[in-house]
């Protein structure tokens, strides 16, 4: 039951952790500076792909298994530098998980209807529309890098808590 948690926990915390890594340090980044040249791709990547639901389903489940390993293993987690490790990687994991779900995903949410609304308009969008727009856009580039740093932190936990 151990291994099938860990293989899960490890799967899904991979998956999650480079999907927020390369987002974060990488494709806002690009986006920001091609600027107008980004909105197609970052449109289709926003609305036309299932990032965010798998991003979402992948940091639930890695945060669940590692929960219930915890669990079933409490009596077993290493003393000294190696507990704190973990327990450091655990905490940063979870408040990973709670600002992606409180944070990022109604933020990417808001976007996705804000921009529904901005194409329906069927020319250049009105001016509050843009304004929106950019203080959505803004918000998610200083949510990604922060959920970026705790997965960073988590999975330096986990892997010296090993």
């Amino acid at each position: 039951m151990i291994s099938l948690l860990r293989l899960v926990h490890i799967g899904a915390g991979v998956l999650w952790a480079g999907g927020a890594f390369v987002v974060a340090w990488f494709l806002l980044p690009a986006a920001r500076a091609a600027g107008d040249g980004a909105r197609p791709l970052m449109s289709s990547f926003i609305n036309k792909t299932k990032f965010l639901e798998t991003m979402l389903w992948a940091s639930t489940v890695n945060v669940l298994a590692g929960v219930a390993m915890w669990v079933l293993l409490i009596g077993a987690v290493p003393s000294g530098w190696r507990g704190l490790a973990l327990s450091a990687g655990a905490l940063a994991g979870i408040l990973a998980l709670g600002l992606a779900h409180g944070r990022q995903a109604p933020t990417v949410r808001a976007i996705r209807r804000l921009g529904s609304e901005m194409a329906a308009v069927g020319g250049p969008p009105p001016a509050d529309q843009i304004v929106r727009m950019a203080a959505l856009q803004t918000k998610m580039a200083s949510i990604a890098p922060q959920l970026a740093w705790l997965l960073a932190i988590a999975v330096a936990g986990m892997a010296l808590g090993n």
